[in-house]
This record gives C-alpha cells, sequence and structure tokens, in this order.
C-alpha cells in the first residue's frame, strides 16, 4: 500500500513522504478526485496524484497518519491501491 516514509521538506511543507500505487485510474481527473478527496483526511497534507505513473505522493503529518483510513477513501472512489 505504501512504500516508504522518507522525510519531506517541499514548498515550506515538512512531514513525511508516502508512496502510493493506485491502479484504475483513467484519465488526468481521477488523479485530481483521488487528490481532492485524500486532502481531505487529517494528517494529510498534500496529495499529488500522478494518473501517468499510476501512483499518489502525499505529505502526511511527522505524527503519522492512518494509512488504512486512506486506503479506504482510494477503494471507495473505485480505485485500487496495491504494494509498490
Amino acid at each position: 500500500m505504501f512504500s516508504i516514509f522518507k522525510k519531506a521538506k517541499k514548498q515550506g511543507r515538512e512531514g513525511k513522504e508516502v508512496i502510493l500505487r493506485i491502479e484504475g485510474m483513467h484519465c488526468t481527473g481521477c488523479a485530481m478526485n483521488i487528490d481532492g478527496r485524500l486532502e481531505e483526511i487529517d494528517g494529510v497534507k498534500e496529495s499529488r496524484t500522478s494518473y501517468a505513473k499510476s501512483e499518489t505522493v502525499l505529505i502526511v503529518d511527522e505524527a503519522g497518519i492512518d494509512i488504512k483510513r486512506i486506503q479506504r477513501e482510494i477503494d471507495n472512489l473505485g480505485y485500487k491501491n496495491v504494494v509498490k
């Protein structure tokens, strides 16, 4: 579901980086849909989804987040997250 946690310091957003592999996206609209939903979750500071790469890169709070909730949200949107 997620491959690695890394320190992330991009555009003033400090936190951990989480990379999720996602299947089932058909266009950039799908990526925008995922980003919009994931950024509503407490602890998610930023979501950058790439349709071309079939992945989402999240910047999350240092304290951590509920990965299972993120997985459920992706599933609820109709996409499948897989281990990268």
